[in-house]
């Protein structure tokens, strides 16, 4: 992804906590004052392998549990002490898909503590039940602690952040995804560029197909050596081509809509590619979204296109017109 450069803000808790219990936020932070910490030195255990992951979890846990980031202990004093945490924002997914642990002891109590790469823990006392204020039923106690000071920032990969804050205080929000999306970028191009050197052909470049793939924790392309001279073509090609056996086999999926004739051009760094089949092969407008994000993801890699524009058998409006009544736009290149 990227060299990533933590942020450091100030929330103030009673404005941090409003989803993290909506019963009344005022009351959801217990304590904010020093913990008496009296930890030695446990061993963080972070194993990705335990977890289900996607590709870009996988990606961002492996970069985690291979960092020296966990490599210290999680000084409590340093934290805000929350009733309860609602990750509502969609890095919510991934703050639930992994976690470190620790066995942690503060006042005297040995917890079982869970550590997320948003900068937050808890620790569940297996020792003391409590009544569920969801379910009724009874559970071990939890705490929950988000890091709000630098002093403790360095372990995790990014901030905590959630419905309440990114509503409050939308550049903040906004500085954390950025801060997640370069991170991802840059551990996605260079798994990538692993890739690509592992299976580089003299003479060739090396161009990502877009694909499906039923399998979550596959990465969503493949990748074909294309030549120097007309790249885009070749890929383009090489994704009407279709799968490999061993590709099938591994969940890759291409849906072609039966296409196997196309023209393409490049003027003004928009690429204009048109289809010609006399045969469609199309079941659902899905069908049509897929070819079109593929043929677009495919496309916009090389350096010479930002734009892409897409025709099928003349017309311009092919998405809608395939399966509505409205009126045919007619391509224009």
């Amino acid at each position: 992804m990227r060299n990533t450069v933590l942020l450091s803000f100030l929330i103030l808790p009673t404005i941090l906590c409003t989803s993290c219990n909506a019963d009344n936020a005022t009351h959801s932070v217990i304590d904010s004052s020093p913990q008496k910490d009296t930890n030695p030195n446990p061993t963080i255990t972070l194993n990705c392998r335990d977890f289900e992951l996607g590709y870009e979890d996988g990606l961002l846990c492996n970069y985690w549990q291979k960092s020296n980031r966990l490599n210290h202990m999680p000084d409590i004093k340093y934290f805000t002490k929350y009733r309860q945490i609602h990750p509502m924002n969609d890095l919510g997914v991934s703050d639930y898909a992994y976690h470190a642990t620790i066995s942690l002891i503060l006042d005297d109590i040995t917890y079982h503590a869970s550590i997320y790469p948003s900068s937050w823990i808890s620790l569940e006392n297996p020792n003391k039940k409590v009544k569920s204020e969801i379910t009724g039923d009874l559970e071990n106690e939890k705490h929950y602690y988000i890091c709000q000071h630098n002093n403790c920032k360095s372990m995790f990969l990014w901030e905590y952040s959630d419905e309440s804050i990114a509503g409050q205080f939308p550049k903040r929000d906004e500085d954390i995804r950025k801060e997640y999306g370069l991170l991802l970028e840059k551990l996605i191009n260079e798994s990538d560029n692993l890739s690509i050197a592992n299976m580089q052909e003299k003479g060739k470049l090396t161009a990502k197909i877009s694909l499906q793939n039923i399998h979550a924790n596959k990465r969503q392309c493949v990748f074909r050596n294309v030549s120097q001279i007309t790249p885009l073509r070749d890929a383009i090609q090489a994704y009407l081509d279709g799968t490999t056996t061993d590709e099938e086999k591994q969940g890759y999926i291409t849906n072609t809509l039966g296409i196997k004739d196309f023209n393409v051009k490049i003027k003004n760094h928009t690429a204009y590619i048109n289809f010609r089949s006399e045969h469609l092969e199309i079941e659902s407008p899905q069908d049509v979204i897929d070819f079109d994000y593929n043929i677009t993801k495919t496309a916009e890699q090389f350096p010479s296109v930002r734009y892409v524009q897409i025709c099928i058998n003349g017309i311009n409006n092919y998405q809608t017109t395939f399966f509505t009544n409205e009126p045919i736009k007619k391509c224009d290149f």
